[in-house]
């Protein structure tokens, strides 16, 4: 592990690994047990590990599998994913107050969260499958009690989902526009780069002209519940993933530690050029170097 000069300082302040997990990461170089050592001990010291997946398709449970596998154990409930980002924001502004629903553009994870904070909700997995027949006179009926989209990564948007949750946004009055990140690319295989979430925000920016309520990554929200939580100092937390523009500009933004691995979209080169403003605190191959 190497920091941008020195050694994983917060292994020494006895601090939470906040992680970002991706396929990629678990699939790192071996360890490297001598710089690695500090952070195992932050791992292994008796604290509560903070982790989050953004993988909207996996469950705690899976999740808490892939830490298991690498030596980490942490309890589902430790674990805060993008969609539970989405959830808390509701949860924060009353929206169960207004009696209105989410229209979903994603899968699994959202309509989890929402479940458990008793929010309604149509779309998501249900309406993977619709198509439009666009013939003379027709008009796509929509719900007019919607009163938010949540825009999640979803591999089975289509262009009914689009035109819904355009009609939801520009036609109902006060109608709430969030997704859960807006990461341009993500590793759903180890072949290649995929088109992430931003994708899928983008299409319904596009037809509503509508600017997004982030909840995920950079945004605040997320780190600000765990604080508050698990009564953390952020100055013992650091912020572990691939990708200089969300997950270290986020550690830095919340004044948390950051660390950079280099097992996802982020190269060593890319890090370390002139044209790089953004540079975490310290960076890795891979998470694999933390055992």
């Amino acid at each position: 592990m190497q920091e941008a000069r020195g050694a994983f300082g917060a292994a020494r302040l006895g601090g939470y690994l906040h992680f970002r997990l991706r396929r990629r990461h678990l699939e790192g170089r071996q360890p490297d047990r001598r710089r690695a050592r500090g952070a195992r001990d932050a791992a292994q010291g008796g604290q509560e590990d903070i982790l989050r997946d953004e993988q909207l398709y996996q469950v705690a449970q899976g999740i808490k599998g892939k830490f298991t596998s690498l030596g980490l154990e942490v309890e589902p409930e430790e674990i805060f994913s993008s969609s539970f980002a989405a959830a808390a924001y509701l949860e924060q502004t009353k929206f169960k107050e207004s009696g209105k629903k989410v229209y979903i553009v994603g899968e699994v994870g959202i309509q989890e969260e929402l479940d458990l904070i008793g929010v309604p909700y149509i779309g998501g997995e249900a309406d993977a499958d619709k198509r439009v027949e666009l013939k003379s006179g027709y008009a796509l009926p929509h719900d007019e009690d919607v009163g938010a989209v949540i825009v999640g990564f979803d591999r089975n948007i289509n262009y009914y989902k689009i035109q819904y949750a355009q009609l939801c946004i520009n036609e109902n009055p006060g109608c709430q526009f969030i997704v859960t990140n807006l990461d341009a690319v993500t590793h759903l295989t180890d072949a290649q780069e995929w088109a992430g979430n931003g994708a899928m925000a983008g299409a319904i920016k596009g037809c509503t002209g509508q600017e997004p309520v982030l909840v995920g990554k950079p945004s605040a929200l997320m780190i600000d519940y765990i604080v508050e939580k698990y009564a953390c100092e952020r100055g013992k937390i650091c912020m572990v993933g691939d990708r200089l523009d969300t997950d270290i500009l986020f550690g830095q933004n919340n004044g948390l530690l950051s660390c950079l691995t280099l097992s996802g979209v982020t190269t060593e080169a890319k890090l370390l050029s002139e044209e790089n403003k953004v540079k975490p605190d310290f960076y890795v191959g891979s998470i694999a170097e933390f055992m």
